[in-house]
């Protein structure tokens, strides 16, 4: 009897232990979602969503191989991040420095050349002051005509060197423009998938509705995302994800928007009647009933396995219903 005792004691309090080291795990994992650092809001959104899917795991986790198959994710998670990271702050570290460097140069180069000229500029004066007081008329002339000649020689070549300074000013102020394309374009941008995120779509279906125009919208879920997320590497999941990103913008075309709208549910704006975008997206669907890449059955990675479903959008027709219909059709895929 003390022994039958004795041994559920120390079922529940291995059970207790259990529990408390889930509930650990989930609070590390938890506050590494909740505050990461946002260097690049794409990575870091990314992040967040491999961090809230891990969480999840954990919590369906029973055996001893699932944790410790959760903790290699995590590992293999943060460690992604935080080469990314790295990555993205070496990055802006040189081209701050170039640009620094560059302004540098063409501040002491525009100072120098000013002192120069100003010298030379004083030595021409002087002579022409002493000019002056001459009185031979030849020596006049020729003392004239040769700072003269100076005079414009220097303002050449001034006007020369300012021109070669604006024009690399006028590089550098490009440079920076592109640059500051690039990080606009980053806000918008999934960096997991290369395709528009969320905001960007959301954006252009606000505009849409503004102008009151017609589009439809083929919502693409992927069913067994988180599986191929736990199975595979982060990058091979993404490299199919991207693959699969690729393909819908190569059938759409110009006419369509391609974006992640969730983590497991891509979207395509086709802004045309939606009748007549009805046949464009019945023949993508039909090409990815049997899963992406296509004939793929026979290769050991990833597959994603995708249910599609079209939302029109008819002009005329109340903009307010517009994404509570979105909402229910995103819901109605993923449930």
């Amino acid at each position: 009897m003390i022994s039958i005792r004795h041994s559920l004691e120390e079922i529940e309090q291995r059970e207790e232990c259990e529990r408390l080291l889930r509930e650990c795990y989930a609070a590390a994992i938890q506050a590494m979602r909740e505050y990461a650092i946002e260097i690049e809001p794409g990575a870091a959104a990314r992040f967040r969503q491999r961090m809230e899917q891990i969480e999840q795991d954990l919590a369906a986790a029973l055996s001893a191989e699932e944790y410790k198959a959760l903790q290699s994710s995590f590992r293999g998670e943060l460690r992604h991040y935080r080469d990314r990271c790295r990555e993205m702050l070496t990055r802006l570290r040189n081209e701050v420095s170039a640009a620094a460097v560059a302004i540098q140069t063409l501040t002491e180069s525009v100072s120098t050349n000013g002192a120069g000229y100003e010298a030379e500029l004083n030595r021409e004066v002087s002579r022409l002051e002493e000019a002056a007081t001459m009185e031979d008329l030849n020596s006049i002339r020729t003392t004239i005509n040769t700072s003269a000649a100076a005079i414009q020689h220097s303002f050449e070549q001034m006007r020369q060197r300012n021109e070669a300074a604006v024009a690399q000013l006028q590089d550098e102020i490009r440079g920076l423009h592109k640059t500051m394309e690039t990080e606009r374009r980053a806000l918008y941008t999934d960096a997991a998938s290369g395709a528009w995120n969320q905001r960007k779509l959301a954006e252009r279906f606000d505009q849409l509705l503004k102008l009151d125009e017609s589009f439809a919208v083929l919502l693409l879920a992927i069913a067994n995302w988180r599986t191929t997320a736990r199975q595979h590497s982060p990058q091979a999941a993404d490299a199919c994800l991207k693959a699969l990103v690729a393909h819908l913008q190569a059938k759409f075309g110009a006419e369509g928007l391609v974006g992640r709208w969730s983590d497991d549910v891509l979207a395509v704006i086709i802004e045309t009647d939606p009748a007549a975008a009805a046949d464009t997206a019945a023949i993508v669907t039909q090409e990815l009933a049997a899963g992406f890449p296509p004939g793929a059955l026979d290769r050991t990675g990833p597959i994603l396995h995708i249910q599609s479903c079209m939302v029109g959008r008819e002009r005329s027709a109340n903009a307010s219903e517009f994404y509570p219909q979105l909402g229910q059709r995103v819901a109605a895929l993923t449930a």
